[in-house]
């Protein structure tokens, strides 16, 4: 995860639910792995049920533009995240690390747990729905 806060988070509560479970770790075999699984669901949720933030809308600006286009750019913007969330779980979370985090196909891999090549397929069949999402609406 970029965040450092974010990170925090995760491992606290990755802590948090180890400490919950307590009665049960006699029985995990591999604590270690134990504990990793849960801190990468942990993070998984945390990505899934991101917002989008400000830096988002910042990103997108640009100081040369009108105010009008700036606007209809935020709008864009605002329009495709309500696309994005309509995807289907998986391609919202692939597109999310991807284009918005800007994580590597690699660190994607270890975090989902789905191959590369799986993810390009995912990316592109996720990009490709939003796309003819976006002309459908454009068009009319």
């Amino acid at each position: 995860m970029n965040d450092g806060v974010l990170s925090a988070d995760a491992v606290q509560e990755t802590y948090y639910r180890i400490w919950s479970n307590k009665e049960q770790l006699a029985d995990v075999r591999e604590p270690e792995a134990y504990a990793v699984v849960i801190l990468r669901n942990v993070c998984f949720n945390q990505i899934r049920d991101k917002k989008p933030t400000v830096e988002l809308y910042d990103t997108i600006m640009f100081e040369n533009n009108s105010l009008s286009r700036q606007i209809d750019t935020l709008d864009n913007a605002n329009y495709l995240m309500k696309l994005m969330a309509d995807l289907p779980e998986q391609q919202r979370v692939v597109v999310t690390l991807k284009d918005v985090e800007g994580y590597s196909f690699k660190e994607i891999e270890e975090i989902t747990g789905t191959n590369v090549e799986n993810l390009r397929v995912i990316l592109s069949r996720a990009r490709k729905k939003l796309r003819e999402q976006f002309i459908k609406t454009e068009q009319r």
